[in-house]
C-alpha cells in the first residue's frame, strides 16, 4: 500500500540535487518527463533532450502520464530515460529546482520511477504540484535519512 504526500514548498537547486543524488536512487531507477509540442521548445530544451539522449530509452505520444490525464485530445511527447549520477547531474544542471521545468525551456513534468516502472515522485509543474508517492518501508527510510524531504509535505 502507498500513501501520496503533497511537496507543499518548492524544492530548490540544492534540495534538488540531494533529492537526485541522496535520496531518489535508493529508490529510482528511471525519470520520466514529457514535452507538449503546443507549449513550444527553446534551444536550452534542445540542448537537455540532446545531452540526455545517451541515457533515454523510450519516448512515445501519449495524453496521460504521472499525475496528468489531458482530456482534449492532445497527445505529448512522453520520454523515459535511465536515472544515473550522470543524468542527475545534467538534470539539476538544466534547472533552478524542480518545478523549473516547464515548457518552453525545459521539458515539462518531471518524475521519477521505480525500477518496475511506477511513479515515486510526480510533478505537474504548471500547477505548482509535487507529490511522493511511498510505501510504508520508503517513508520510514527517508525519515530516517532525508527527514527534511517529508517535512516539507
Amino acid at each position: 500500500m502507498r500513501t501520496t504526500y503533497a511537496v507543499n514548498q518548492r524544492l530548490d537547486r540544492a534540495r534538488f540535487r540531494e533529492l537526485l543524488h541522496e535520496v531518489a536512487p535508493r529508490f529510482c531507477r528511471q525519470y520520466l518527463f514529457v514535452v507538449r509540442p503546443n507549449l513550444g521548445c527553446s534551444e536550452s530544451l534542445h540542448a537537455l533532450l540532446s545531452k540526455l539522449q545517451p541515457s533515454l530509452r523510450s519516448m512515445r505520444r501519449s495524453s496521460e502520464w504521472p499525475g496528468t490525464q489531458l482530456l482534449d485530445g492532445e497527445l505529448a511527447e512522453v520520454f523515459e530515460g535511465e536515472l544515473t549520477r550522470e543524468t542527475a547531474d545534467t538534470l539539476v544542471q538544466a534547472a533552478g529546482g524542480l518545478l523549473s521545468f516547464r515548457q518552453p525551456d525545459l521539458p515539462e513534468d518531471l518524475a521519477l520511477l521505480r525500477a518496475d516502472g511506477s511513479p515515486w515522485l510526480i510533478s505537474c509543474t504548471h500547477e505548482g504540484d509535487i507529490y511522493l508517492d511511498l510505501t510504508e518501508a520508503e517513508c520510514r527510510e527517508i525519515l530516517q535519512s532525508a527527514p527534511w524531504l517529508l517535512s516539507l509535505a
